[in-house]
């Protein structure tokens, strides 16, 4: 960034370029708004979560025991439907998840949730006004084409 650049001029930057990805003048980091879909691997993921939970006295359950594969499933974060364990110094590395009441209502299909969150450098930036249940998100196949807005 020139010393003559504001930093509201930097942001109108960023801000104008975050739909197809633009570098921050300020820092160099590489911006770019996602459109995230709650998918079959997460809602997989999400079901055995729920059912295997059940089985443990406080509902923690450790992934390393999971038969579905993929790191997606801590995108479910952001919709509410899973809490993360702390390992003893605080961090997010314990492995140990358990399902929220919003996780297992969406699990048995009680409840919608928006079909897809946006999100900007890791943070939720907005979500889609369509919603989807849990047979719906069943059968939504991760889509890279989409992930990266290359479709219209």
């Amino acid at each position: 960034m020139m010393d003559s650049d504001t930093l509201a001029e930097a942001r109108k930057i960023v801000a104008g370029g975050v739909q197809e990805g633009v570098t921050c003048p300020c820092c160099n980091q590489f911006v770019k708004r996602y459109k995230r879909a709650l998918n079959s691997t997460m809602a997989r993921w999400l079901i055995w979560l729920v059912r295997t939970s059940r089985s443990t006295t406080d509902g923690w359950v450790n992934i390393k025991r999971c038969p579905v594969r993929g790191g997606d499933y801590a995108k479910l974060l952001h919709w509410g439907m899973v809490a993360h364990a702390e390992d003893k110094d605080g961090g997010k590395r314990s492995g140990m998840w358990r399902p929220t009441e919003q996780g297992v209502e969406f699990a048995h299909s009680v409840t919608r949730v928006p079909s897809h969150v946006f999100l900007l450098t890791g943070q939720v930036d907005g979500w889609a006004s369509t919603t989807t249940d849990i047979r719906g998100a069943l059968g939504k196949r991760f889509d890279y084409l989409e992930l990266m807005g290359l479709v219209p």
